[in-house]
């Protein structure tokens, strides 16, 4: 539970999808090395947005599932970049997705956002692997309390399993995402098959009734930047 206001904020820079499924914050590099010729981004606007002015943004220009924001559309807004000094990944001095958690939040009904994006090809044909990257960074006063999910990628055909405990049959779905826990503590958190041997990695904790962990506390996120 958030004991203040708190806010993250994103900056989504880059997807690019062809041959290989990669997650990791060298997005450039990365996508000339595993050959990822095909790349979009979501477009930001070039002025600071309230948030039905963003919301309106999003819904219009983000290619959203079902054309809405499922979850918190109140707690986004577009905004000066606050830790612009500190960027490392673009050079753009553009507004910055603003989410925050109410005082006292700790789910989706109570603070944060959620929507879905449709990445579809112009020609129809579908993916078979995706990269996606992004900037983020916590207000000074962010309270990690147990965890929290960022975005990521998700696939299959089933639209409403691999979440929430819905576990993937092998044919239906998988998702990836990253997760902060305890004292900003990373993560990737998803749902795909596993097999009892990687089960007893140490760095993979399986969880029959949720998602698997993959490298938790191997990289952490730092309120203030």
């Amino acid at each position: 539970m958030a004991l203040l206001p708190s806010f993250l904020l994103l900056k989504l820079v880059a997807v690019f999808s062809s041959l290989s499924l990669v997650l990791c914050d060298s997005a450039g590099s990365l996508s000339s090395q595993y050959s990822l010729t095909t790349s979009t981004s979501f477009p930001f606007p070039t002025a600071t947005l309230s948030s039905s002015d963003a919301q309106s943004h999003i819904v219009s220009k983000w290619s959203l599932s079902k054309g809405r924001i499922q979850d918190g559309p109140q707690n986004l807004a577009f905004v000066s970049d606050p830790f612009l000094s500190s960027s490392s990944g673009t050079s753009s001095s553009g507004p910055v997705l603003q989410v925050t958690y109410p005082k006292g939040s700790y789910s989706h009904d109570t603070g944060g956002a959620q929507f879905e994006n449709l990445w579809n090809a112009t020609d129809g044909s579908t993916f078979q692997s995706m990269m996606i990257s992004y900037e983020v960074a916590f207000a000074n006063n962010f309270d990690w309390v147990k965890g929290g999910k960022l975005p990521g990628l998700r696939g299959g055909p089933n639209a409403v399993g691999c979440s929430g405990g819905n576990q993937p049959t092998g044919r239906d779905c998988f998702s990836t995402r990253l997760m902060w826990r305890k004292d900003g503590a990373g993560e990737i958190y998803g749902y795909f098959p596993t097999q009892k041997e990687r089960c007893n990695e140490n760095s993979i904790q399986c969880n029959s009734d949720y998602g698997t962990s993959i490298s938790r506390g191997s990289f952490s996120f730092a309120a203030g930047q």
